[in-house]
């Protein structure tokens, strides 16, 4: 049986790990780059073989290249409950190499009404290779679900969007920025309601977050030009109707939650001063 993980209501010690890329001379653009599908199976290898025990899985086996957005039910929580946690696979290039990534969520309900935990796992196409993964510990047998192996602890280090972020590409330096999102009934660390801007961090493979609020920062410039023009959603192929806007309800929720945490604050000044000028 699929354990719950329950969230704790009294995490006191929270970790981040801000940084700040100052802006230069960047050139936003919602024309991202597309990238290729590797020579590997549609899915990462492991859940074929989960698909081959688990009959809640077997909608794997439908998955194509062509695909840029699988979601589908996952494990039951309880048996018998008919409750399942929820996977989102969204396909786009992570780490800047051409090659087409899965960005994986998997959404375990807290409540009927809504309410869930989330964990996010990365796998990174490779020509002629197999998929390679970034995320929690979970044995290669089973999916990538909280609740499995040390998910559950290290669910604060792999929780970056409630589902497939979206994208800017800065036509300068060539990379794109990604920007995750938080929905107000969906949970990673303590601290994270509305949006967080991220780039990938080649040296330390991971996706690196950056500080939005800081003054003259690249985040800083992306976050105004999303707010201003929106974002590409990879999951969705129409051009004319990929783009997300802005969610002010978002940011609202954000700002009352991060205003209340005295260590954020102290990390970052740019954060502290818009909460002066929210208190107004």
């Amino acid at each position: 049986m699929h354990q719950i993980f329950k969230k704790s209501l009294l995490t006191i010690f929270i970790t981040l790990s801000i940084e700040i890329v100052h802006a230069g001379d960047i050139e936003l653009s919602q024309e991202i780059p597309s990238c290729q599908n590797s020579t590997a199976n549609p899915l990462p290898e492991k859940y074929y073989s989960i698909a081959k025990k688990w009959n809640d899985f077997k909608w794997v086996k439908k998955v194509t290249f062509k695909d840029v957005i699988v979601s589908e039910s996952g494990s039951e929580l309880i048996d018998g409950s008919g409750i399942r946690d929820w996977f989102d696979f969204g396909k786009l290039d992570i780490n800047g190499d051409g090659i087409c990534d899965w960005f994986v969520t998997a959404s375990s309900p807290l409540s009927s009404g809504g309410d869930s935990d989330i964990l996010n796992t990365l796998y990174f196409g490779r020509k002629n290779k197999k998929w390679q993964r970034l995320g929690a510990e979970i044995p290669n047998t089973l999916p990538d679900e909280l609740g499995w192996g040390k998910a559950s602890d290290q669910r604060d280090d792999y929780t970056f969007s409630s589902e497939t972020p979206f994208v800017l590409w800065d036509k300068k330096s060539k990379i794109s920025y990604f920007i995750g999102y938080f929905y107000t009934r969906t949970y990673g660390k303590p601290y994270q309601k509305g949006y967080e801007i991220y780039i990938w961090n080649a040296e330390q493979n991971n996706l690196q977050e950056l500080d939005k609020w800081e003054k003259g920062s690249a985040a800083e410039k992306v976050y105004a030009y999303f707010k201003q023009h929106g974002a590409v959603d990879p999951t969705i192929e129409d051009g004319e109707n990929n783009i997300a806007q802005f969610d002010q309800d978002l940011e609202d929720s954000e700002i009352i939650t991060k205003c209340m945490n005295e260590e954020l604050l102290e990390r970052s000044s740019g954060l502290a001063e818009r909460c002066k000028i929210s208190e107004k």
